[in-house]
C-alpha cells in the first residue's frame, strides 16, 4: 500500500511538473531596441517595460502627462527597461522617441519633446530631448532634475519617481 501511494504522488508531481513546464510564460520577451520601438504607439506617452509602475500608477501617469503635454506644448514619454541590448542611454533613449514617432509638432524633424529613461540593466536614469526641448533643458536642467528624482530610484520607489519627472 505504502509503495502504491508513492507511485501515484510520484505521477502526479511528474505531471504537475510537466505542465507547468509547458505553459509559456506570461511575460512579454523582448530580444531587441527594436521590439521596444514596435510597441510604440504615439498615443500612450508611458511605456513600463521593465514593469516597475502598477496599473494605477501608470494611468495616472498618464493623465499628469496629458495635461503636461497641454500645458507645455511638448512631447513627454515615459520609458522602462529591463535589458539595454548593449546601447547607451542616450541612443536607447533617442532612438524609442524618433523612431516611436513621438514628438509634440507634425514636422517629426523638429519633434519636440523630452523622454525620461530608466534603465535598470545598468540601474541609469537619463533624459534626452529633442526639438525646442533641447533649448529648455540644458545639461544644467536635466543635472538638477535627475538630483531631485535619483533618491526616488534608489529608494525603489519609481512611479514618484516618474511623477516628479512629470
Amino acid at each position: 500500500m505504502k509503495k502504491s501511494v508513492q507511485r501515484i504522488c510520484g505521477v502526479v508531481l511528474t505531471v504537475i511538473f510537466m505542465l507547468t513546464c509547458a505553459v509559456p510564460s506570461l511575460a512579454e520577451e523582448y530580444s531587441s531596441v527594436n521590439d521596444y520601438i514596435n510597441k510604440a504607439d504615439p498615443s500612450n506617452r508611458v511605456y513600463d517595460f521593465a514593469d516597475l509602475l502598477g496599473d494605477s500608477e501608470e494611468s495616472s501617469l498618464q493623465e499628469k502627462i496629458s495635461k503636461a503635454i497641454d500645458n507645455t506644448k511638448l512631447d513627454i514619454v515615459v520609458l522602462t527597461v529591463n535589458d539595454n541590448f548593449g546601447y547607451s542611454q542616450s541612443s536607447l533613449a533617442d532612438d524609442f522617441f524618433d523612431y516611436g514617432g513621438f514628438g509634440y509638432e507634425d514636422n517629426i524633424e523638429f519633434a519636440s519633446g523630452v523622454l525620461l529613461l530608466v534603465d535598470m540593466e545598468d540601474r541609469q536614469i537619463y533624459i534626452s530631448t529633442g526639438g525646442i526641448a533641447i533649448l529648455y533643458f540644458n545639461d544644467e536642467i536635466i543635472d538638477i532634475m535627475l538630483d531631485d528624482i535619483t533618491e526616488d530610484a534608489t529608494d525603489g520607489e519609481y512611479g514618484k519617481l516618474c511623477e516628479e519627472f512629470v
